[in-house]
């Protein structure tokens, strides 16, 4: 009796002994390994027959328990990370749409200023027979360029007239005359000549004889605003 149990414990221990020299390349094989040399340990003290049995038992699913918590362990970095790389693309993302509601602000704010833009008329009064630019309108002309500089996509319109008195020939020189000294001092102020366009118109015949007050209404340039891309112009 002593002798078989001997034999038992002998080859539980050979089986035991034997587990633990499984290749480390197979990660499954070997913690199977371990799992059965512990269960073979257990049916050692359990003994006999049923205490193999035992033993086997436990150490297939000690084996199985072990193999899987090796397979988790690389999953749950692999997810750690992948989790980690998800909430950095959740936030560039609300970067990129920050960025792309603040370009929508400005652009609103662009297309509001250019329809009021595209609204302003001004107009530049003469003397007599003349066509010189006096201080006051040589500083209108200098706020204008500033707005001609910072809305690059407008054109200016430039219409020159003068009153009916006085030849018409000369009416229709002089009139260009004064369209050509705004566009000089526009020029002079840095905008474009290629973005100014000029007409001369000559007299302004509008039944207005004799009346001082239209005559010195009718000696004038006018210059109108023409939004980017439409061509539509200022309407007043």
């Amino acid at each position: 009796m002593k002798k078989a149990n001997m034999m038992t414990i002998l080859a539980a221990a050979s089986v035991f002994f034997g587990a633990g020299e499984v290749r480390a390349d197979d990660a499954k094989h070997a913690a199977e390994g371990k799992g059965f040399g512990t269960g073979a340990v257990v049916g050692v003290l359990v003994g006999g027959p049923v205490g193999a049995a035992i033993g086997a038992g436990i150490g297939a699913w000690l084996g199985n328990r072990i193999a899987v918590a090796e397979r988790v362990e690389p999953l749950e970095q692999d997810l750690t990370a992948a989790n980690s790389a998800a909430n950095d693309l959740k936030q560039e993302l609300a970067l990129i749409r920050e960025e792309l509601r603040q370009q929508e602000s400005l652009s609103a704010e662009l297309q509001h200023r250019q329809s009021q833009l595209a609204g302003l008329s001004l107009q530049v009064l003469f003397k007599t027979g003349n066509a010189d630019i006096d201080v006051a309108t040589n500083e209108r002309m200098a706020e204008l360029a500033e707005i001609m500089t910072a809305q690059p996509g407008f054109t200016l319109e430039i219409d020159g007239y003068a009153d009916e008195r006085g030849d018409e020939s000369f009416n229709l020189e002089l009139s260009r005359e004064r369209a050509d000294a705004v566009v000089a001092a526009l020029i002079a102020y840095g905008v474009p000549a290629e973005r100014l366009q000029v007409h001369a118109h000559g007299e302004v015949s509008g039944g207005t004889e004799g009346d001082l007050d239209a005559y010195a209404l009718d000696r004038r340039v006018t210059m109108r605003l023409v939004e980017p891309r439409t061509g539509r112009v200022a309407s007043n």
